[in-house]
């Protein structure tokens, strides 16, 4: 009875004391916590509402932007949503490293990716404002007392995501979200055509430079390879680079500057297009080189001709 029996307080002045200052110190703690949860609300408030008026509309107009120039996607990207500006970018900055990069270029891995992996990858970019990153869903929705069109960065992407599954354009599985198969194969096809397109322009750069290095300083004075990319090519009426973008006057383009080199080279190839290049001169020279070896092969052939009729 005195040691071992089951027993408790019926009443201890010491306890109930010891609980009410606990229940004192965890209140003061809780209305600690909520007091700092409510600055951090309001000041993150503040900074997404400068961030709005902030946000730049300029985006860099790269391979991506003529991808969706060609296959006519231009107004997948640019979509306003909620939240919007917890972006440190334009949307259609953002949009499109979502759609191409991630959804039909996969430099995620091939696995469906979510909003969450997708907004991990934004962040690497520096993609998203540093003040809204690892928000926790309370913090979140204390700030939209403060300010009602702010999303956490993941739930925009949600949105955009789920933009582009009604479009169509992405397809959402059970564990996250994909390029449409269809829309998937044609767009490979026109961003090969744009990467195409691309080798041809870096290649030609390439041979115009050492064509006017070679050619008389006095008449390439006033050409330079960009100035030549921006010319008009005569036969087509579009500009060098856009012609040799094309895929109907490449071919001819590509054939000359070849034929240029070989000349240069001493081959017995006479372009028949100088496209605008400082280099009249040695297409004339070589005319005329080739028009004397023609002489002295006529020569040889005809005194072998006289010496056998002996």
């Amino acid at each position: 009875m005195l040691r071992t029996a089951p027993r408790s307080w019926i009443f201890n002045k010491g306890i109930d004391e010891g609980l009410e200052s606990m229940r004192v110190e965890a209140a003061r703690e809780e209305e600690e916590q909520q007091r700092e949860l409510e600055e951090r609300a309001k000041k993150l408030a503040e900074i997404y509402r400068a961030a709005k008026s902030a946000v730049s509309g300029g985006f860099k107009r790269d391979r991506n932007w003529q991808l969706l120039e060609r296959v006519g996607g231009t107004d997948l990207v640019g979509v306003e949503f909620d939240g919007n500006a917890v972006f440190a970018v334009s949307s259609i900055q953002w949009q499109i490293t979502i759609l191409i990069d991630v959804l039909l270029h996969r430099k995620l891995g091939r696995n469906l990716q979510t909003p969450v992996s997708v907004c991990q990858y934004l962040q690497r970019l520096n993609l998203i404002r540093r003040d809204f990153l690892y928000l926790r869903e309370t913090v979140e929705q204390k700030i939209t007392q403060h300010q009602e069109d702010f999303r956490a960065p993941w739930r925009v992407v949600c949105a955009y995501l789920d933009f582009l599954t009604e479009k169509g354009i992405a397809a959402h599985l059970m564990k996250g979200y994909t390029i449409a198969p269809a829309v998937g194969s044609l767009w490979i096809e026109a961003s090969m055509e744009i990467e195409a397109a691309r080798l041809r322009v870096d290649t030609a750069a390439e041979q115009v430079k050492r064509i006017l290095n070679e050619a008389d300083p006095t008449r390439r004075s006033a050409v330079t390879v960009g100035g030549w990319f921006s010319s008009v090519d005569p036969q087509s009426n579009l500009t060098f680079r856009e012609a040799l973008e094309s895929s109907e006057h490449h071919v001819r383009i590509e054939r000359e500057l070849r034929a240029i080199e070989a000349m240069l080279d001493g081959r017995s190839a006479i372009p028949s297009d100088a496209l605008a290049l400082p280099i009249d001169d040695l297409i004339a020279a070589a005319e005329e080189q080739q028009a004397m070896l023609e002489l002295a092969r006529d020569s040889v052939l005809k005194r072998a001709t006289s010496a056998s009729q002996i």
